[in-house]
């Protein structure tokens, strides 16, 4: 079956060249020195060339009897590609050339050269607006004295991340700095690799593999996890309204509803919290019971069981510690016999999660990079910065990068570039 290739520019079908074949291959191109942000997708870019028609030339605004060489019209137009009546590319044409088989002005062209930028969704619009951390996997890294040395001896050229010394804050001692004031970060080549083969494609760029370029990081401060994050994957809040009494012995308290759980950890048809992943957890239930109709006081006691045995007993029941994932968490509640509370007694019952910098729990990276850090502003400023030019080669699934400008890679000013990294010999542990 025989596709036909139609291009329409400012709603006018021009004409093609048939014994030509158009350079239809996906060819996308990124350059820019302003913000990356305000580009509607991509400039996706093609060049060709159509014959010098009189339709062609009055869409390029040029009419044959004043038409010269090599002009450039600065104008662009509405235009799009059909292929078999199906629209594949759409966006703008700017014309910007002709030529002439014996050359000179008011000379009529043969041909006419033309660029498409196209407006297409491509992998730019795909991380607008999408945190640094939706790009980084999910991976386990004790916080301890052995995994931070190993990650100042980083290799930029295969490790995601690395440790290093940035002083915040004074160090706890001011002889020597410890271990665990040390700074994870993320290089920024490895990063940026990671990033697109998450988006389906392999990055290449001799630039970003050079010294200069490849011990770069992204520092990421020492804190608590991203606080959307724990709503979306850990937070949980549950509530009990209803329990009759007396109780003489443990009872597991069966929950009503739920406030927080986004993940679904809460098991609520059977009032249980099913940890999802290795870490350090507070849990906290505070219960509140009523006497109806007696005089004097009675005792009741609420219960946190981990996996069916029973960890923190108290009125006010509080658990601080490490849980595996798939450990389960229920509460229980008794009370003295003899004495009657009302048919009410409420519980609040609420999961938090922490980071644990003691070197017990594992450290996410991924969970630490704060919401507000967003990929499309980390391409932006390194674009500024370097001058970079990005082109996507959608067919070959190939995003190469380079500066516009040549930099002197093996050193600045004559001076030899500086290595990241720094011994460990004053390092201690406390």
């Amino acid at each position: 079956m025989e596709e036909y290739i139609n291009l329409f520019v400012d709603g006018q079908e021009a004409e093609l060249d048939l014994k030509q074949e158009l350079p239809l291959a996906l060819v996308y191109s990124v350059e820019t020195l302003e913000d990356l942000t305000k580009i509607s997708g991509n400039y996706t870019s093609r060049s060709f060339t159509l014959p010098a028609t009189k339709t062609n030339l009055r869409l390029s605004g040029r009419l044959p009897e004043i038409s010269a060489d090599n002009f450039t019209s600065t104008t662009r137009k509405p235009a799009r590609i059909e292929v078999a009546g199906i629209p594949i590319l759409s966006g703008n044409a700017q014309f910007t050339g002709s030529n002439s088989l014996s050359g000179g002005i008011n000379r009529n062209p043969q041909d006419i050269q033309l660029d498409l930028f196209g407006n297409n969704a491509d992998w730019f619009s795909s991380i607008r607006n999408r945190p640094i951390s939706d790009f980084l996997t999910t991976s386990a890294e004790l916080f301890t004295e052995e995994n931070i040395e190993n990650g100042t001896n980083a290799n930029p050229l295969s490790d995601l991340h690395c440790y290093t010394l940035i002083k915040w804050k004074n160090w706890i001692n001011s002889s020597y700095v410890t271990w665990r004031e040390h700074t994870p970060g993320l290089f920024i080549y490895q990063y940026l690799r990671q990033l697109f083969g998450i988006l389906g494609y392999n990055l290449q760029s001799y630039f970003f593999q050079t010294e200069f370029f490849n011990r770069l990081i992204l520092p990421i401060p020492l804190r608590d996890y991203s606080q959307s994050w724990k709503d979306e994957n850990v937070s949980c809040i549950a509530l009990k309204t209803t329990v009759q009494g007396p109780i003489g012995t443990y009872q597991k308290l069966t929950f009503d509803s739920e406030l927080l759980d986004n993940a679904g950890n809460y098991d609520l048809p059977n009032s249980r919290y099913i940890a999802p992943y290795f870490g350090k957890y507070t849990i906290v239930a505070t219960l509140e019971a009523r006497i109806a109709g007696s005089s004097g006081s009675f005792t009741s006691f609420g219960a946190i069981y981990k996996n069916g045995v029973l960890v923190s007993p108290s009125i006010n029941i509080a658990f601080v510690g490490l849980l595996e994932a798939d450990d389960v968490i229920e509460v229980y509640y008794q009370t003295e016999l003899g004495f009657t509370p009302s048919d009410v007694v409420s519980c609040r019952f609420e999961v938090r999660f922490e980071v644990d910098y003691t070197g017990e729990a594992p450290i996410q990276l991924k969970w630490l990079v704060p919401d507000s850090w967003k990929a499309a502003s980390l391409l932006t400023d390194l674009t500024k910065i370097f001058g970079l030019v990005w082109n996507t080669d959608a067919d070959s699934g190939i995003v190469n990068v380079e500066p516009r400008d040549p930099y002197r890679i093996t050193g600045m000013g004559g001076l030899p570039l500086i290595k990241m990294g720094f011994s460990l010999t004053n390092t201690r542990r406390i």
